[in-house]
C-alpha cells in the first residue's frame, strides 16, 4: 500500500499562510471592529427596554415634575440608543472596508502566485489538464466561495457569537423561563429553514444540471455554426437547442415554485413562534412578572437569536465548499514541472556555448509521453549551423516531438538534446525558447494591435526592427491596408485576418526574435497556393539566417532545403537531400507517392 505524500497530506488551510500571515494584524483589527459591533448590536434591545421601563413609564420621585423627569430619562436613553446605533455603523464600515482591503490583497498574492506557478508547468502536466478548469480554479468559484468564507470568519463570526452570546446572558436576567422558550423557538424556526434548504438543494442540483447541458448544446451550435449551414442543418439545431430550453423552462418553473413554497415554510413557522411569544410574553406582564420593557426586549431580541445559528448553518456549507477550493489549488501548487530551470551554479547562458559547429544535437535520446508510448529509442542526428532540415512522415511518427524536445517543452528519458553542443538542461528554459523562433499550424493571434502582436517576441525592439520584420515575412502589404497602420487590433484571435496573414505574422514575430533556431510546424498545411507562395517566400528569408527545422506534410514546400530527415515510428529511416531521397526506393519516394496522388 502507498503512503500518502505528507505535503499532500497536510491541511489545504495551510495553503493561506503565505499570502494572509502579512495580513494578520488587519484581519485581527477587523474582527475586533466585529466584537464591538456585536456588543451594540445586542445592547440596542436592552436600551429599549430601559428607555420603556426607566424612561416612557418610570416610576415618579415624590416631589418632582413626573413629565419632565420622564422626558429627561427617555431623552437619555433615546440618545444612548442613537450613540449604539452609530458605534455600530461607524465601526462595521470600518472593520469591513480592512477586511475587504486584506482578504483582496491575499487572494490576488494567492491567484498570481497559483498564476506563475501554472505557467511554469510543463505541457506533461498541461496535456492532461484543461484549460478551462485551470481558469475556473483562477478565476471562478473556488476564489468566490473562500472570499465568502474569509468575509464571513473575520466580520459575521465575532459580531454573531458576542451578540449573541451579551442577548442570551441579558434575556436570561429578565425571566429565564421566557429565554429558554424564546430559544426554543428560534432553534424551531432554524431547523425548519434547514429542511426547507435541503429540499430547495435537490431541485437545484437538477436545474443546475439542465442548465449546463443547454449550455453545452447552445456553445456546439455557435462553435459549430459554420459546419451547419454548409451542410443546411440549422433548423435541426434549432429543434434540437429549442428542445433543451424547453426542458430548462419546465425545471426552472419547478425550482421557482419549490422555491417560493419551502420559503413560506420557515416564513410561517416564524410569525407562530412570534405568536408564542407575543402570548407568552404578554400572560407575563399582565401577571407582572415581566415589565413591558423586558417584553419588548424579547421581541427585538428574537430575530438576533436565530441569526447566529442561521449563520452556523451557512459557514457549513460554505467551509466545505471554501475547503473544496483550496484542495484543487492546493494540489496545483503542490505540481512540479517535469523541466525544471537548473540551479544557478549550473546554468550557461546560450551565448556561453556557441563554439561547436553543430547547432542542434540529438545523443542517445529516449522519450515517452507516457511508459506505454515509447515514441524515440536511443535518437541520434546532429544538424550543423545554419542547415535547413526538413522533418517528414506519416502523423504520429516522432516529427513535431522533435521539435518540442529541442524547444525543451518536455525533457527526455534518456541521453541529451544538445544546442550548441550544451545539453539544454542546463539553459534557463524560458531564455532558450526565447532564442527559438517557432511558427506553428495555427499560430495564435491576440486579441491587440499588430504592433503589440509582434512585440511579444521582443518587447524592447525598435520600429526600424518591426519594420524590418514585416518586410521580410512578406505582410508589407497587409500594414498598408489595416486603418491604423501598426496600431490596428487585429480582433479575437486574429479574426480580422486570413489564414496566411495569421502564419506571416507568426513569421515575423519570429523574425524579430532573431532567434538561432527557427522552427516551422506544418506552417502552409492548410493554406491556399497564393498563400502558400507568400509564406514560402517569407520561409527562405528565415533560412538564409539561421538554423532552421520545418515540419511538413506538403512535401512539395521542401525542395529547396538543405536536408531531409525522415521519420517512421519514432526513427530517422532515411536522411538526405530532397533529390537523394527521391531517386532512392524508401520511405520518402512512398510519400512522394502518396502527395502526388493525392494531389491529384
Amino acid at each position: 500500500m502507498d503512503l500518502p505524500d505528507p505535503a499532500r497530506a497536510r491541511s489545504p488551510w495551510r495553503v493561506l499562510t503565505p499570502f494572509f500571515g502579512h495580513e494578520r494584524g488587519a484581519l485581527i483589527a477587523a474582527a475586533l471592529c466585529s466584537v464591538v459591533v456585536g456588543a451594540a448590536v445586542a445592547a440596542q434591545p436592552l436600551i429599549v427596554r430601559w428607555l420603556i421601563d426607566d424612561g416612557i413609564q418610570r416610576p415618579v420621585s415624590n416631589g418632582s415634575d413626573p413629565i419632565a423627569e420622564r422626558l429627561y430619562w427617555t431623552g437619555l436613553w433615546v440618545g444612548a440608543f442613537l450613540l449604539a446605533s452609530a458605534i455600530r455603523i461607524v465601526l462595521w464600515s470600518i472593520g469591513y472596508r480592512i477586511m475587504v482591503a486584506s482578504v483582496e490583497r491575499g487572494l490576488q498574492q494567492l491567484r498570481s502566485h497559483l498564476f506563475a506557478h501554472l505557467q511554469g508547468l510543463c505541457l506533461r502536466f498541461h496535456d492532461k489538464r484543461p484549460s478551462g478548469e485551470l481558469f475556473t480554479t483562477l478565476m471562478g468559484s473556488p476564489i468566490t466561495m473562500l472570499k465568502v468564507f474569509l468575509n464571513e470568519v473575520a466580520l459575521q463570526v465575532p459580531y454573531q457569537v458576542v451578540s449573541w452570546i451579551i442577548a442570551v446572558i441579558s434575556l436570561a436576567s429578565c425571566d429565564l423561563r421566557l429565554t429558554a422558550l424564546t430559544l426554543a423557538l428560534a432553534a424551531g424556526v432554524v431547523a425548519v429553514t434547514r429542511r426547507s434548504r435541503g429540499a430547495v438543494h435537490a431541485v437545484s442540483k437538477r436545474y443546475l444540471a439542465h442548465e449546463a447541458a443547454t449550455g453545452r448544446a447552445v456553445n456546439d451550435s455557435l462553435r459549430g455554426l459554420r459546419d451547419l449551414k454548409t451542410y443546411g442543418r440549422e433548423q435541426d439545431a434549432v429543434r434540437s437547442v429549442t428542445g433543451q430550453f424547453q426542458e430548462l423552462h419546465t425545471e426552472g418553473r419547478a425550482l421557482a415554485i419549490r422555491q417560493h413554497i419551502e420559503n413560506l415554510k420557515p416564513e410561517s413557522v416564524r410569525y407562530l413562534a412570534q405568536g408564542v411569544l407575543f402570548a407568552s410574553g404578554g400572560f407575563l406582564v399582565i401577571h407582572q412578572q415581566l415589565s413591558l420593557g423586558g417584553l419588548m426586549a424579547f421581541i427585538l431580541t428574537f430575530e438576533l437569536l436565530m441569526n447566529p445559528l442561521l449563520l452556523a448553518l451557512r459557514m457549513g456549507l460554505t467551509a466545505a465548499q471554501a475547503r473544496a477550493g483550496l484542495e484543487r489549488i492546493d494540489a496545483l501548487l503542490q505540481e512540479r514541472a517535469s523541466t525544471p530551470d537548473p540551479s544557478a551554479s549550473q546554468r550557461v547562458t546560450l551565448m556561453q556555448g556557441t563554439s561547436t559547429s553543430t547547432a542542434l544535437s540529438f545523443n542517445d535520446v529516449d522519450f515517452a509521453y507516457d511508459s506505454q508510448r515509447p515514441i524515440y529509442q536511443r535518437l541520434c542526428v546532429h544538424i550543423p549551423r545554419g542547415q535547413s532540415v526538413a522533418l517528414v512522415g506519416p502523423s504520429g511518427s516522432g516529427k513535431t516531438t522533435f521539435a518540442a524536445l529541442a524547444l525543451r517543452l518536455y525533457d527526455v528519458d534518456a541521453g541529451a538534446v544538445l544546442m550548441h553542443g550544451t545539453d539544454v538542461r542546463r539553459f534557463e528554459a524560458a531564455a532558450l525558447r526565447r532564442h527559438c523562433g517557432v511558427v506553428p499550424q495555427a499560430p495564435f493571434i491576440f486579441d491587440r494591435s499588430l504592433r503589440d502582436n509582434l512585440l511579444i517576441a521582443r518587447p524592447e525592439a525598435e520600429e526600424s526592427a518591426l519594420l524590418a520584420a514585416i518586410e521580410a515575412a512578406q505582410l508589407s502589404e497587409l500594414l498598408s491596408e489595416l486603418p491604423d497602420g501598426l496600431n490596428t487590433n487585429l480582433g479575437e484571435g486574429g479574426c480580422q485576418l486570413s489564414g496566411g496573414q495569421r502564419q506571416r505574422v507568426a513569421i515575423a514575430r519570429a523574425l524579430l526574435a532573431e532567434p538561432q533556431l527557427f522552427i516551422f510546424d506544418e506552417a502552409t498545411s492548410a493554406l491556399d497556393t497564393g498563400s502558400e507562395r507568400r509564406i514560402q517566400a517569407a520561409m527562405r528569408t528565415c533560412m538564409e539566417r539561421t538554423t532552421t527545422l520545418i515540419i511538413a506534410h506538403r512535401l512539395s514546400t521542401i525542395r529547396s532545403v538543405d536536408r531531409i530527415l525522415v521519420f517512421d515510428h519514432g526513427r530517422i529511416v532515411q536522411d538526405g537531400s530532397y533529390h537523394d531521397l527521391a531517386t532512392q526506393d524508401g520511405a520518402f519516394r512512398r510519400l512522394l507517392a502518396a502527395d502526388a496522388e493525392q494531389a491529384a
